[in-house]
């Protein structure tokens, strides 16, 4: 962003379950961290979401085929978001940014529980942010706790086949 003086600090921002582009990152994090403190952001497109949902995949919030692809875009953001944190601590002689100590993973929700674990996985000084994170990821499936994905998964099928 022009007229913005970086201080070498980046921020990557994780996101939110059915959060589907840039634009509310962008808006409500990246921008006022660039204008009112010089921090850069990396903004992540998760799999499955956005322009990286399959053909013919339901263009709906957190709609998966499968209960395998939510795990998959678990592990692939945690892959990711941990080669971008290595990238950014890389030294210059190594093509990256050399950036220690001044790297912080942040998500809300599901962006959170998937920063705190790119954090954990990157074993480097990486500051972690997690913004409404759950302990763990069964609150987000419980029926009893209204929990976002209660409802979008077919929960009498998956039960029938199981073993």
């Amino acid at each position: 962003v022009d007229g913005i003086d970086w201080n070498g600090k980046m921020a990557v921002h994780f996101a939110a379950t059915g959060d589907e582009g840039f634009s509310i990152r962008q808006a409500w994090y990246a921008a006022p961290l660039a204008m009112q403190h010089g921090i850069g952001s990396i903004i992540p497109i998760q799999a499955f979401y956005g322009k990286r949902r399959p053909v013919g995949q339901k263009i709906v919030s957190s709609a998966y085929a499968s209960v395998s692809q939510i795990v998959t875009m678990g592990c692939a953001t945690i892959e990711e978001g941990s080669s971008i944190v290595r990238w950014l601590l890389a030294s210059k002689a190594e093509g990256g940014l050399a950036l220690t100590n001044k790297v912080c993973v942040t998500g809300v929700s599901l962006g959170g529980s998937m920063s705190a674990c790119v954090s954990a996985r990157s074993q480097a000084d990486v500051a972690v942010a997690p913004v409404m994170a759950t302990w763990s990821p069964s609150a987000v499936f419980k029926r009893s706790g209204g929990g976002v994905m209660s409802k979008n998964v077919d929960w009498t099928t998956l039960v029938g086949t199981t073993p």
